[in-house]
């Protein structure tokens, strides 16, 4: 093998080395905000709105108006059993 092909080898394993690095402390990080409240990453509350995509066609069709309905699960549980 020439020189050549030896230092794009080595320099591209140390690419891949650095970026995936940086997807691991970058998933780190999004975990420990996630813990401390800030970010939903992995656990989402998801309250199933659809965030951005409400907002914009909210925007785009103002006559339409999207209705999201937020449930009390202690009240819910006294509805059914009848309480």
């Amino acid at each position: 093998m020439s020189m050549l092909l030896v230092v794009y080898l080595v320099g591209g394993a140390m690419l891949v080395g650095f970026v995936a690095g940086f997807v691991w402390t970058f998933h780190c990080m999004c975990l420990k905000l996630e813990d401390a409240g800030y970010l939903y990453y992995r656990n989402s509350s998801g309250n199933g709105g659809g965030g951005v995509l409400y907002e914009l066609d909210r925007l785009t069709r103002p006559s339409i108006e999207h209705v999201i309905e937020m449930h009390d699960p202690v009240k819910h549980e006294q509805e059914i059993d009848g309480d």
